[in-house]
């Protein structure tokens, strides 16, 4: 348990950044579902309520380790975890508006590769939750599914590197790859963040 000495305060932290991991993993739901043709105003009003959300969130996440007494190398890292889950969040965010814009613009073949390039994003998303959700279990497990997640990260920048072979062809794409890039490289700092606890508990 690395939430020790166990405290209120030490749980709304953790279920806070549960809870904005969640958020993250929904910012992808919402890309895919621009890919899907989801009505453009319905695509706006919930990326709104998601970002007030992911404000909210922050608040709470940064009110409950102010006044928790989790052991501090614990507290530094969980919070470098939340910080870079919130920027992944709400560079997503931007993105689905960028791909409100022109999704339906851009031609098949540059769709395809787009959506299994969000579809990577996603299973991202849902292994640092994962990641994070080990952490209060067994740190070693946490850190070994980190090096799982690590290889699906391979496979996404893989797709990625060839999205933006293509954009040098339409330059649409270029705004949409450096933001996919971001979101993350914020991952992937997360991640960092999961590792990190791990050798400090277990060298």
């Amino acid at each position: 348990m690395i939430l020790r000495p166990s405290t209120r305060p030490a749980e709304r932290a953790l279920n806070a950044l549960l809870e904005e991991l969640d958020t993250m993993i929904e910012a992808c739901d919402l890309l895919s579902d621009v890919t899907e043709m989801d009505g453009p105003k319905e695509i706006e009003e919930r990326q709104e309520s998601l970002s007030e959300e992911v404000a909210e969130l922050r608040d709470r996440i940064d009110e409950a380790m102010e006044s928790s007494s989790m052991i501090p190398v614990v507290k530094e890292e969980l919070g470098y975890i939340a910080e870079n889950v919130r920027r992944a969040a709400e560079t997503l965010l931007s993105l689905a508006s960028l791909l409100v814009s022109f999704y339906e613009d851009l031609e098949e073949e540059d769709r395809e590769k787009l959506d299994e390039v969000i579809d990577g994003i996603a299973k991202i998303a849902s292994g640092v939750r994962e990641s994070v959700e080990l952490l209060n279990e067994d740190v070693q497990k946490a850190a070994e599914h980190v090096e799982k997640i690590r290889s699906r990260e391979e496979d996404v920048r893989s797709r990625l590197r060839a999205l933006m072979l293509e954009a040098e062809r339409n330059g649409r794409l270029a705004p949409i790859a450096l933001e996919i890039e971001r979101a993350l490289e914020d991952m992937d700092r997360a991640l960092d963040g999961v590792n990190r606890i791990k050798v400090k508990f277990l060298g």
